[in-house]
Protein backbone atom coordinates (compact mmCIF):
# COMPACT_ATOMS: atom_id res chain seq x y z
CA UNK A 1 0.00 0.00 0.00
CA UNK A 2 1.72 3.31 -0.86
CA UNK A 3 -0.42 5.99 0.70
CA UNK A 4 -4.33 6.07 1.86
CA UNK A 5 -5.10 8.82 4.01
CA UNK A 6 -7.78 8.57 6.46
CA UNK A 7 -9.95 11.11 8.18
CA UNK A 8 -12.52 10.24 10.76
CA UNK A 9 -14.39 13.15 11.91
CA UNK A 10 -17.09 13.60 14.83
CA UNK A 11 -19.26 17.05 15.10
CA UNK A 12 -20.49 16.55 19.11
CA UNK A 13 -22.07 20.22 18.55
CA UNK A 14 -23.07 21.95 15.38
CA UNK A 15 -19.94 24.47 15.77
CA UNK A 16 -17.31 22.00 16.68
CA UNK A 17 -15.70 18.97 14.59
CA UNK A 18 -12.91 16.64 16.59
CA UNK A 19 -10.94 13.96 14.83
CA UNK A 20 -8.32 12.57 13.78
CA UNK A 21 -6.33 12.27 10.53
CA UNK A 22 -3.56 8.82 9.90
CA UNK A 23 -2.11 7.01 6.74
CA UNK A 24 -3.26 3.51 6.82
CA UNK A 25 0.45 2.68 5.16
CA UNK A 26 1.63 3.63 8.69
CA UNK A 27 -0.95 1.34 10.41
CA UNK A 28 -0.72 -1.85 7.91
CA UNK A 29 1.02 -3.81 10.19
CA UNK A 30 -1.30 -2.94 13.70
CA UNK A 31 -1.30 -7.20 13.85
CA UNK A 32 2.15 -7.32 14.52
CA UNK A 33 2.40 -4.06 17.37
CA UNK A 34 4.34 -4.26 20.85
CA UNK A 35 5.03 -1.70 23.53
CA UNK A 36 7.70 -0.15 21.06
CA UNK A 37 5.98 -0.11 17.98
CA UNK A 38 2.88 1.06 19.35
CA UNK A 39 4.23 4.31 20.80
CA UNK A 40 5.53 5.18 17.21
CA UNK A 41 2.35 4.36 15.87
CA UNK A 42 0.68 6.56 17.75
CA UNK A 43 2.89 9.88 17.21
CA UNK A 44 1.80 9.55 13.41
CA UNK A 45 -1.54 9.57 13.90
CA UNK A 46 -2.99 13.41 14.16
CA UNK A 47 -5.46 14.84 16.52
CA UNK A 48 -7.73 17.98 15.62
CA UNK A 49 -10.21 20.10 16.82
CA UNK A 50 -12.01 23.27 14.93
CA UNK A 51 -14.53 25.40 16.33
CA UNK A 52 -16.57 27.34 13.68
CA UNK A 53 -16.44 30.80 14.64
CA UNK A 54 -18.63 32.45 11.79
CA UNK A 55 -20.82 30.68 9.75
CA UNK A 56 -21.56 31.89 5.73
CA UNK A 57 -25.57 30.99 5.86
CA UNK A 58 -25.92 34.03 8.68
CA UNK A 59 -22.71 36.25 7.48
CA UNK A 60 -21.84 35.34 4.02
CA UNK A 61 -18.37 34.43 5.41
CA UNK A 62 -16.22 31.49 7.53
CA UNK A 63 -14.46 31.84 10.16
CA UNK A 64 -12.77 29.20 12.11
CA UNK A 65 -9.79 28.07 14.52
CA UNK A 66 -8.31 25.03 15.18
CA UNK A 67 -5.51 22.96 16.60
CA UNK A 68 -4.01 20.07 14.46
CA UNK A 69 -1.41 18.33 17.02
CA UNK A 70 1.03 21.28 17.89
CA UNK A 71 -0.05 23.31 15.24
CA UNK A 72 -3.03 26.22 15.90
CA UNK A 73 -4.78 28.15 12.77
CA UNK A 74 -7.33 31.05 11.90
CA UNK A 75 -8.85 30.64 8.72
CA UNK A 76 -11.45 32.64 6.70
CA UNK A 77 -13.42 32.10 3.38
CA UNK A 78 -15.72 33.23 1.41
CA UNK A 79 -18.15 31.65 -1.09
CA UNK A 80 -18.88 33.59 -4.77
CA UNK A 81 -21.81 31.89 -6.17
CA UNK A 82 -21.61 33.91 -9.03
CA UNK A 83 -18.02 33.03 -9.78
CA UNK A 84 -19.04 29.68 -10.88
CA UNK A 85 -19.79 28.54 -7.02
CA UNK A 86 -15.70 29.43 -6.54
CA UNK A 87 -14.86 30.13 -2.69
CA UNK A 88 -11.37 32.03 -1.42
CA UNK A 89 -10.03 30.72 2.02
CA UNK A 90 -7.18 31.66 3.30
CA UNK A 91 -5.54 31.64 7.20
CA UNK A 92 -2.38 32.05 9.37
CA UNK A 93 -1.26 28.68 11.37
CA UNK A 94 1.76 28.83 13.96
CA UNK A 95 3.20 26.22 16.20
CA UNK A 96 4.45 28.85 18.79
CA UNK A 97 7.98 29.58 16.54
CA UNK A 98 6.51 30.47 13.28
CA UNK A 99 3.75 32.01 11.62
CA UNK A 100 3.14 31.24 8.44
CA UNK A 101 0.10 31.58 6.01
CA UNK A 102 -1.94 29.57 3.51
CA UNK A 103 -4.63 29.90 0.77
CA UNK A 104 -6.91 27.90 -1.30
CA UNK A 105 -9.41 28.54 -4.23
CA UNK A 106 -12.50 25.81 -4.66
CA UNK A 107 -15.09 25.24 -7.23
CA UNK A 108 -17.61 23.13 -6.25
CA UNK A 109 -20.55 21.02 -8.52
CA UNK A 110 -23.06 19.38 -6.64
CA UNK A 111 -21.05 15.92 -6.59
CA UNK A 112 -16.87 17.10 -7.34
CA UNK A 113 -14.53 20.03 -6.03
CA UNK A 114 -11.44 21.27 -7.59
CA UNK A 115 -9.21 22.93 -4.96
CA UNK A 116 -6.21 24.33 -5.65
CA UNK A 117 -3.68 25.36 -2.07
CA UNK A 118 -0.27 27.01 -0.92
CA UNK A 119 1.18 27.02 2.08
CA UNK A 120 3.55 29.36 2.87
CA UNK A 121 4.96 26.82 6.25
CA UNK A 122 6.17 24.33 3.47
CA UNK A 123 6.10 26.31 0.52
CA UNK A 124 4.20 23.80 -1.16
CA UNK A 125 1.29 23.94 -4.09
CA UNK A 126 -1.32 21.50 -4.74
CA UNK A 127 -3.92 20.25 -7.10
CA UNK A 128 -6.81 18.04 -6.18
CA UNK A 129 -10.17 16.39 -6.83
CA UNK A 130 -12.78 16.02 -4.41
CA UNK A 131 -15.57 13.22 -5.28
CA UNK A 132 -18.70 13.82 -3.10
CA UNK A 133 -20.11 10.40 -2.55
CA UNK A 134 -22.99 11.30 0.06
CA UNK A 135 -22.73 13.68 2.19
CA UNK A 136 -21.19 11.58 4.86
CA UNK A 137 -18.17 10.12 2.58
CA UNK A 138 -15.46 11.96 0.04
CA UNK A 139 -13.21 10.77 -2.36
CA UNK A 140 -9.68 12.99 -2.72
CA UNK A 141 -7.50 12.28 -5.19
CA UNK A 142 -4.21 15.25 -4.94
CA UNK A 143 -0.83 16.01 -6.49
CA UNK A 144 1.03 17.45 -3.50
CA UNK A 145 3.99 19.73 -4.22
CA UNK A 146 3.67 20.17 -7.82
CA UNK A 147 6.53 22.47 -8.27
CA UNK A 148 8.80 19.68 -7.11
CA UNK A 149 7.28 16.59 -8.93
CA UNK A 150 9.08 13.43 -8.78
CA UNK A 151 7.99 9.61 -8.77
CA UNK A 152 4.50 11.04 -9.02
CA UNK A 153 2.38 8.01 -8.05
CA UNK A 154 5.06 7.36 -4.65
CA UNK A 155 5.88 10.85 -3.65
CA UNK A 156 3.09 13.08 -4.78
CA UNK A 157 0.15 11.34 -4.99
CA UNK A 158 -2.34 10.98 -2.31
CA UNK A 159 -5.76 8.81 -2.38
CA UNK A 160 -7.69 9.25 1.04
CA UNK A 161 -11.54 8.83 2.29
CA UNK A 162 -12.54 11.27 4.81
CA UNK A 163 -15.83 10.01 6.55
CA UNK A 164 -17.89 12.17 8.55
CA UNK A 165 -20.65 11.07 11.06
CA UNK A 166 -23.64 9.52 10.33
CA UNK A 167 -22.91 6.27 8.56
Amino acid sequence: MHRFLTGINYGPMTNLETGIHFDLKDMASLLSVNEESFGAKLKKISFHAKYSLLKSRQTGVDAAVGLQRETAYLSGAKHFASLMDTTLQAGITTDGNTLDAFAAITQTTRWQQLLAEYSSRESRCNLGMRFVLSPEMKLDFFLTDITRLKNVFFDNFVFGLTVTGGL
